[in-house]
């Protein structure tokens, strides 16, 4: 088979590198889509901005829009139930052709409440893909590439987004904040269209798949969440994840706040939101994608909380300087280059290929459980202890995480490294 990606030396050399010959068809799709993708979300990560500063939403409001994109994946282990043994790339499309519709209605938003409710919206019905995607993943990239293949879509991801992010927030800054009712509109149809060229993605193993309907499979929301208990694990894991989730999410409101009492302007909410933050993950992700080739996802973990520790500490220091704020962000976009990809790819360490859904579900759904409540608990430290207190209350979280996965990591000793802890081989 010829691919459009190798009529071009030089992209043949970057598959050649990044995957085997078999995912190749699979890698270049992606990466065509992922410059389209990383403009939506380069516009996504101004949408709280948008609702605080140009529609005067109240912290509350800011603190539904921080929580729905965790929020949302509560239902994922149902979506997991339900993408189990049928085709993926129907669970893909539909609902990312929805949700980037929703983001593009934002342009239209007459008050907090209705941006509000568009973004609470797109980021459910967005949530539909993740088990999906996640398997498309695990099923068309062998262990031996996956980090690096996935590594390299979502370096251009981000890289994209950082580059239209900076150029958004300094429009919006020097041409007027109301351009973002063109801005959100343009940013939902080039998703759209990056959604487009992901479906020409085949997935394997699905020639004798049949869409079946949802009643014919009875779902038990104990039964799937029982494998926390069945697999002790990946139970544990699951702690870790949430204490160093919770932690991150309750900073986000009082992240907004802190900024706003700097007097940031959308330039300076822009670098602050989102450029340093994926700035450094588009640095560190080729790094991290190696690195995580090699270790185990207790030790990643390990290593992501002691950036996350730094990160965060610059930022409960930072007094009026809005500059340790960005340096703060810019520590933690390193540890999320890393991050990004152990959410993405760490069940698969745990889970047999067939398994991938449920325990991606399982994921998700904890994701979702804290989502939903740690912005509110970082509103309500906020006025208990500071908004500078919030983050010294997370860095406090990250400290537990980190010994948590220090203890982990002895059992771990006898277990495969990462590079062959696939519970089956492709």
């Amino acid at each position: 088979m010829t691919l459009p990606s190798e009529k071009f030396s030089w992209r043949r050399l970057l598959l050649s590198d990044a995957v085997p010959y078999t995912a190749r068809a699979t890698f270049f799709y992606e990466l065509a889509s992922a410059p389209l993708s990383g403009a939506y979300l380069g516009v996504l990560m101004l949408l709280t901005w948008v609702a605080k500063e140009t529609l005067h939403a109240s912290n509350i409001e800011v603190a539904i829009l921080i929580a729905i994109p965790a929020g949302a994946q509560i239902f994922t282990v149902y979506w997991s139930h339900l993408v189990e043994g049928r085709p993926k790339m129907p669970w893909v499309v539909w609902p990312g052709y929805a949700c980037r519709f929703l983001i593009l209605c934002v342009g239209f938003s007459v008050n907090s409440w209705m941006l509000v409710a568009l973004g609470v919206a797109a980021f459910f019905i967005g949530a539909m893909t993740t088990p999906a995607a996640n398997a498309i993943w695990r099923y068309n990239y062998p262990s031996s590439h996956r980090y690096r293949a996935v590594g390299a879509i979502l370096t251009t991801l981000f890289a994209t987004s950082t580059v239209v992010s900076l150029a958004v927030g300094w429009l919006l800054k020097t041409q007027g904040e109301w351009l973002f009712r063109v801005v959100f509109p343009v940013a939902g149809a080039i998703g759209m269209l990056g959604i487009w060229v992901y479906s020409h993605i085949k997935v394997r193993g699905e020639g004798d798949l049949k869409d079946l309907p949802p009643e014919s499979k009875p779902f038990s929301f104990t039964a799937n969440m029982g494998l926390l208990r069945r697999d002790p694990r990946f139970g544990k894991f699951m702690l870790l994840q949430f204490i160093l989730g919770f932690s991150n999410l309750m900073s986000g409101p009082a992240l907004l706040e802190l900024i706003k009492g700097q007097q940031a302007d959308y330039l300076e909410a822009a670098i602050v939101l989102g450029v340093a933050s994926s700035a450094f993950q588009v640095i560190s992700m080729p790094v991290w994608g190696r690195i995580l080739q090699r270790i185990n996802p207790w030790q990643a973990r390990g290593y992501q909380s002691l950036l996350w520790i730094a990160g965060f500490a610059l930022i409960a220091f930072s007094g009026k300087h809005i500059l340790l704020v960005i340096a703060g962000q810019a520590v933690v976009g390193a540890a999320l280059g890393g991050g990004n990809l152990l959410w993405s790819l760490q069940q698969m360490y745990f889970a047999r290929k067939e398994d991938v859904p449920k325990y991606m579900g399982v994921h998700c759904t904890l994701t979702g459980i804290r989502g939903l409540i740690a912005p509110f608990v970082g509103v309500g430290l906020m006025g208990l202890i500071g908004v500078h207190g919030v983050f010294f209350a997370a860095v406090g979280g990250f400290i537990l995480a980190e010994c948590i996965a220090l203890w982990a990591m002895r059992d771990e000793q006898n277990s495969a490294s990462r590079g062959g802890g696939d519970p089956d081989e492709d």
